[in-house]
This record gives structure tokens, C-alpha cells and sequence, in this order.
């Protein structure tokens, strides 16, 4: 499953195509952006953690996260767990 996360309420979800952006808490549509195309928010057999020192969110991807749509702005600087 690929991961996405929203830019603007930093949302993040599992999807395998891009997910409804649809009611986004910090006010109208989410703004998806994928951010592993293998992995999850919760640890899975394979994966590896990664957590962004901007926001403090962690994902767990086969590879290193893509920067893009960190919701403290900007791009996501990962550093592996």
C-alpha cells in the first residue's frame, strides 16, 4: 500500500490510489500527496521507521520517504529510526 499525507491537516493514510479529499478538518478539500508507494502508518514485516523533524511524523516505507507535503511547510527532512 502506498502512504499519503495531507499538506494541510497532516492527515496520513493508506491507500492504494489517491484517497477523497473530501472534509479536511483544517478547512476545505485535503491536499494528498504520496509519500512512500510501500509501506504504512503502522510497522509492517519489511518496512523500516522514519520520522520527519519538522512535523514528528512517523511512516514506516521499504524506502527513504519522498519529501513532499509536510504540513509544518515545506518538505519533510526524514531521519530513519
Amino acid at each position: 500500500m502506498a502512504v499519503f499525507i495531507c499538506s494541510k491537516c497532516g492527515s496520513m493514510v493508506e491507500s492504494t490510489s489517491t484517497p477523497s479529499g473530501v472534509g479536511c478538518p483544517a478547512g476545505g478539500s485535503h491536499l494528498w500527496y504520496r509519500i512512500c508507494s510501500s509501506g504504512g502508518v503502522a510497522p509492517k514485516s519489511g518496512t523500516k521507521a522514519y520520522q520527519c523533524r519538522k512535523c514528528g511524523k512517523i511512516v514506516y516505507c521499504t524506502t527513504t520517504p519522498a519529501g513532499v507535503g509536510c504540513p509544518s511547510g515545506g518538505s519533510h527532512l526524514w531521519i530513519r529510526l
